[in-house]
């Protein structure tokens, strides 16, 4: 198994006895991360937000 950072080859690991782990596969990357994150708080404005979040 390959696993990338930000599209950057960063480590391989394999799996040595397959019949004993549980391996699911992915039909596309898995993205793991902010990418998506949502904040909601009435008291800050949306500029307040991106300057604190992004």
């Amino acid at each position: 198994m390959d696993i990338y950072i930000n599209g950057v080859w960063t480590a391989f690991y394999a799996i040595e006895n397959v019949q004993m782990h549980k391996v699911k596969f992915n039909d596309a990357p898995l993205h793991i991360g902010w990418c998506n994150f949502r904040y909601f708080n009435w008291r800050l404005s949306a500029e307040e937000v991106t300057k604190n979040y992004l």
